[in-house]
């Protein structure tokens, strides 16, 4: 169901924080979470990391916007195909083979990640933490896009204040490392997700963007007026690299330490206190909880659409499925699945900016 029309000049804080609290979430849980992302595509280049950092908040400002303003305009189509909308029909058709397999990687990963978060603060098998937050993500499927963003979008300002609280904090316990940065390239290396600086900060916003391009749509279909998608995508885009800024910067002051560990930023809360790192743990299971759920829904989008039963059964067995791939550890999931996903990515991307011009100048 599309959202009422809202009223451009009445347009409320709420409003906006909808959409970006919508697109937080998604980036929060499937790129920066647990910081093992961070640490892949930004951090892993140094001081680099910042001018990534920059490139990836420009890509996110103007993609993400065209993106939700053409799930907005073809908001009363529900056969909408935006991939085909972007590539054209046959690199389209092609997105919609590929995309739903790496949806269900990613959702193995988040999945992964719970157990992996779990394991480490709580000494609980990680394997029955995965088990629960697949049954939680699946119940969260079968309630409906419409009330996952409007809890979300609630919940998100919280978690992005909590993330960025913690990063400021472990910032002013061990700025002093900062010139040290430099020296650390031996151990940075290891962890580079592309070849170069500028070319990571091109991947990783190519794969939120890819890889989130149904959900993305839908939340500009759930929107009120483009000029809320205008000012939400903005706001969503300045949270996240404002986020990412913060927490890179934390992860390279104490990269030694977090080249032992498979969860960066639960180590950074560690580094504060035990009851810090334990209160972190939930705001960091919420995070990934929500970009889960926000995955399954895009995954299961491709499956009998038109029969909501069967509908359910599919979304049943991809949480069984991908609760047994993520039983492989975590950090490698993350190494290996994560760059190949940007990499497909990519055309997609070139598509959305070049379509986003054309219309842009046309008008």
């Amino acid at each position: 169901m599309n959202s009422p029309h809202t009223n451009n000049d009445n347009l409320s804080f709420s409003d906006i924080n909808k959409i970006a609290g919508g697109f937080v979430a998604w980036i929060i849980g499937a790129g920066f979470a647990t910081g093992r992302e961070i640490l892949n595509f930004f951090a892993s280049f140094g001081y680099w990391a910042y001018g990534a950092i920059i490139i990836t908040l420009v890509g996110f400002i103007f993609s993400v916007k065209v993106v939700m303003e053409a799930g907005y305009e073809h908001r009363d189509n529900p056969d909408f195909r935006q991939y085909d909308y972007f590539c054209g029909k046959k690199i389209g058709k092609i997105y919609y083979i590929v995309v739903p397999v790496f949806l269900f990687l990613l959702m193995a990963i988040l999945i992964s990640a719970t157990g992996s978060t779990i394991q480490e603060n709580y000494g609980i098998n990680r394997y029955i933490g995965s088990i629960i937050v697949a049954i939680i993500i699946f119940m969260s499927y079968i309630s409906g896009f419409e009330r996952f963003i409007q809890v979300i979008s609630k919940v998100t300002p919280i978690l992005i204040v909590f993330f960025i609280l913690v990063g400021l904090i472990v910032i002013q316990k061990d700025y002093s490392n900062f010139s040290l940065i430099g020296d650390l390239q031996s151990i940075l290396k290891q962890y580079k997700a592309g070849p170069v600086w500028y070319f990571s900060g091109f991947l990783y916003f190519s794969l939120a963007v890819s890889a989130g391009g149904t959900y993305i749509s839908k939340l500009g279909a759930s929107a009120g007026s483009l000029k809320q998608i205008k000012y939400g995508s903005l706001l969503g885009s300045i949270e996240v690299c404002l986020g990412i800024t913060i927490i890179s910067t934390a992860i390279l002051l104490n990269i030694e330490p977090i080249s032992r560990v498979d969860v960066p930023t639960l180590y950074l809360a560690q580094r504060i206190d035990p009851l810090v790192a334990n209160a972190f743990t939930i705001v960091l299971l919420l995070g990934i909880f929500s970009a889960s759920a926000a995955t399954m829904w895009s995954l299961c989008k491709f499956m009998y659409a038109n029969n909501p039963r069967k509908n359910k059964l599919a979304a049943l067995l991809v949480a069984i499925l991908a609760t047994l791939v993520g039983i492989f550890p975590f950090a490698k999931l993350v190494a290996i699945i994560l760059p190949i996903m940007a990499y497909i990515g990519m055309f997609y991307v070139v598509c959305v900016v070049y379509k986003g011009l054309k219309l842009k100048f046309k008008n």
